[in-house]
C-alpha cells in the first residue's frame, strides 16, 4: 500500500512564529466595525431639520396654504412640531427592539389558540401582545429618556416652548447661573432613572407573568 506524503512547503514560504496570528484568518474590518454614534447623533439633529422643511414658516405645508387658502399652515415651533420631531427619531429604536421580539415568538402559541377558536383579534390581544409587552416597555422608556434628553431637536424646535434640557442652556451658557443649572440636571437625570427603574420592573413582571 503506497504512502502519501503531505504536500512540501515551498521553499520561499517560512513557518510563522508561535503566538501569531495569520493575516488570511483574521476577521475582516467590516466584520468589526463600530457603531456609528455620530450618524445617530445626525439623525437627531436631521429630524428638526426634516419638521422645518415640512411645517416651518417657508415649508411643504406653508406654501400649500397659501396656495389654496391664502395662509400659512405651520406648526413646526410648537408642540406638535416638537412631538413630530421626537416621533421621527424615537421610530426606529422602537421598531428595531418590537422586531427582535418578534422573532423570538413561539409560533406554537399562535397555533394552539386558533386551534381552540381563537379570532385572529383574540390571538392578537390574549397571545401576541402579552408577549411583546416588555418589549415595548423597555423601548418606549429608552424613547423617553432619549426624548428627554434630547437638545438638538428641542433647540431647533421650541422656540415657543420652555424645554427643560433648553432651560439648562439658558442657565448655563446665557446667565451663567451654574448651581441652577447643575439642579436642574440632577432633577433631569432623577425623573429619567425612575422612569427606566419603573420600565424596567414592569417589564420585569411581564415577563414572569408570560414564562
Amino acid at each position: 500500500m503506497a504512502k502519501t506524503t503531505p504536500p512540501s512547503r515551498p521553499s520561499g514560504a517560512s513557518r510563522p512564529p508561535a503566538g501569531t496570528v495569520d493575516a488570511s484568518r483574521r476577521r475582516p474590518v467590516s466584520a468589526r466595525r463600530p457603531v456609528d454614534v455620530r450618524g445617530w447623533l445626525g439623525g437627531i439633529r436631521l429630524s428638526g431639520f426634516m419638521v422645518i422643511m415640512l411645517g416651518g414658516r417657508n415649508g411643504l405645508l406653508a406654501m400649500v396654504g397659501d396656495a389654496l387658502v391664502g395662509e400659512r399652515w405651520t406648526f413646526a415651533y410648537g408642540l406638535a412640531g416638537l412631538f413630530v420631531g421626537y416621533l421621527y427619531f424615537s421610530i426606529p429604536r422602537v421598531i428595531l427592539t418590537v422586531m427582535a421580539a418578534v422573532e423570538k415568538l413561539d409560533p406554537s402559541l399562535e397555533e394552539a389558540a386558533r386551534s381552540l377558536g381563537a379570532s385572529p383579534w383574540r390571538v392578537v390581544r390574549d397571545v401576541m401582545l402579552p408577549a411583546l409587552m416588555p418589549a415595548m416597555l423597555s423601548s418606549g422608556a429608552i424613547c423617553f429618556a432619549t426624548s428627554m434628553g434630547a437638545f438638538g431637536t428641542a433647540f431647533t424646535l421650541a422656540t415657543q416652548l420652555d424645554v427643560l434640557p433648553l432651560t439648562i442652556y439658558n442657565e448655563f451658557t446665557n446667565y451663567a447661573n451654574f448651581g441652577m443649572a447643575a439642579a436642574l440636571s440632577l432633577l433631569l437625570g432623577a425623573v429619567t432613572w425612575a422612569l427606566l427603574a419603573v420600565a424596567r420592573w414592569i417589564s420585569g413582571d411581564a415577563v414572569a407573568a408570560t414564562a
